[in-house]
């Protein structure tokens, strides 16, 4: 059993790898001792964005600190089609962190700004998905 869970798990993991796009920003995690996590949807205006071009990147200052492209999750049994991010943040406790959006589709930075800021936090974990899929389901 166990045998078979880490050759699927493998498995899965190179599948997502072979069809992984280059990130626009760049990121030495090994910089930072620490990480925090974060799980999150991109809004703009109100209204929930599916794409699999776009890519958050964690800021503190001008330095990238994380960045991820969304994939896409599908649970059709529960109605759910969402594009997440599941990024992993490196820093410093007290760091203040900012993010921004790239559009891989359109080559572009947009210039919006986000509303969400997070104080960095030793091994913290900002978001939940089931709180996320639950949010849209009501």
């Amino acid at each position: 059993m166990k045998k078979t869970l880490l050759l699927t798990l493998v498995g899965f993991f190179m599948i997502q790898m072979s069809f992984a796009q280059t990130t626009h920003w760049t990121w030495d995690p090994n910089l930072y001792a620490s990480t925090m996590t974060c799980t999150a949807v991109v809004e703009i205006n109100g209204v929930e964005q599916y794409s699999d071009q776009l890519e958050v990147g964690a800021f503190c200052g001008d330095e990238c600190r994380g960045t991820i492209i969304a994939m896409p999750l599908q649970i059709p049994s529960m109605g759910v089609n969402m594009y997440p991010f599941f990024i992993n943040i490196s820093g410093n406790a007290g760091d203040l962190i900012h993010f921004r959006m790239y559009d891989h589709s359109q080559g572009t930075e947009p210039n919006l700004v986000c509303q969400e800021q997070l104080t960095f936090a030793v091994d913290a974990s900002y978001g939940e998905l089931p709180s996320i899929i639950s949010r849209r389901r009501h």
